[in-house]
């Protein structure tokens, strides 16, 4: 088992952890890796660890371009990418030794168009555990699950059988949630999925990483992800897959809501009627949903009304949360 992977990383100011990052890539158990470092117009000296990696070892390519965005950067790599098997890393985040050797063997075993971790830790402490007890399961199931978010939606979680990407890229448009959209289409036209059961990867946060980040209009471009994947899965005629959809779109407005609240300016205000418009048109998909949690549906219901109200009920209370600890 020799096939090249291709692994993409791209990089925008991690300085603080791309090395960890490299050197766990670099020490896979599969050593015919491709190691792909799009540096993504980073001020910092992300790009000079990179170089120093590139002097010693021959496995590692660098690009480097103007700031785009990791969807432009990931898009890159994709047209650099040799390999017969393609994954993903955060340049923040690192892996287990292992872990390509195990994706590589399901696929192989289960002759699948992807293998998917179904365990990961965060901040290296937490550990976050599918309870998916099959090894193989089917791209309409595997939808199932994304849409309701119970199914990784993260790129770094999968290693894709590089036919099974074939032509697609990232859509540069989106900038959160944008490998939900993704994945939605890669998925659609797959036959075969494996899941890998070993706990492999290390997903970092820290106060530098994106979900930190206040809220912008990059962030208000994952609420357009619903409107795209609805209209996929009517082009396709897969319209039993739409009942699931709903619980995303409700997911992705209030996670704008409680980051539009964790706000203790005032700069965040001209979203609030972008909020308010959307809540309307969401309301009666989410209410009538039979799998959005209720408090997502409360929490939308009250944003309908008064969003500016809803806010500041979520301002209350994560400070009563944030006294009380």
């Amino acid at each position: 088992m020799n096939d090249l992977v291709s692994v993409i990383v791209p990089i925008y100011n991690s300085e603080k952890y791309i090395e960890r990052c490299i050197k766990s890539i670099l020490s896979q158990s599969h050593n015919n890796i491709e190691l792909i470092l799009i540096d993504d117009g980073s001020i910092d000296s992300s790009l000079s660890i990179c170089r120093k990696y590139s002097s010693i070892d021959d496995r590692v390519k660098i690009q480097s371009t103007e700031n785009m965005g990791v969807s432009c950067a990931r898009n890159l790599g994709l047209e650099l990418a040799n390999g017969d098997f393609i994954g993903f890393v955060d340049s923040d985040d690192y892996i287990d030794h292992r872990m390509y050797e195990s994706m590589l063997k399901r696929i192989k075993k289960d002759n699948s168009d992807m293998a998917v971790l179904t365990k990961y830790t965060i901040k290296s402490k937490k550990q976050k555990d599918l309870n998916l007890l099959s090894d193989n399961i089917s791209n309409t199931l595997a939808l199932t699950y994304l849409y309701q978010l119970s199914f990784p939606t993260s790129l770094w979680a999968y290693l894709f059988v590089k036919n099974s990407i074939s032509e697609k890229r990232l859509n540069e448009k989106i900038h959160f949630f944008e490998d939900l959209e993704f994945l939605s289409r890669i998925l659609m036209d797959s036959k075969s999925i494996s899941l890998c059961h070993e706990k492999a990867y290390n997903y970092i946060q820290h106060d530098e990483s994106a979900n930190s980040q206040p809220i912008n209009e990059k962030r208000m471009s994952s609420l357009e992800v619903y409107n795209i994947v609805s209209k996929q899965l009517k082009d396709r005629g897969l319209y039993e897959l739409e009942k699931y959809t709903p619980y995303f779109r409700a997911h992705f407005l209030v996670s704008i809501l409680l980051n539009i609240s964790k706000s203790d300016t005032n700069a965040e205000l001209k979203y609030i009627d972008k909020v308010n418009k959307l809540s309307k048109e969401v309301n009666r998909g989410v209410l009538l949903s039979a799998i959005v949690p209720l408090s997502y549906k409360i929490l939308i219901f009250s944003s309908m009304i008064n969003t500016s109200f809803s806010v500041r009920l979520l301002k209350k209370t994560r400070t009563k949360k944030t006294h009380s600890r």
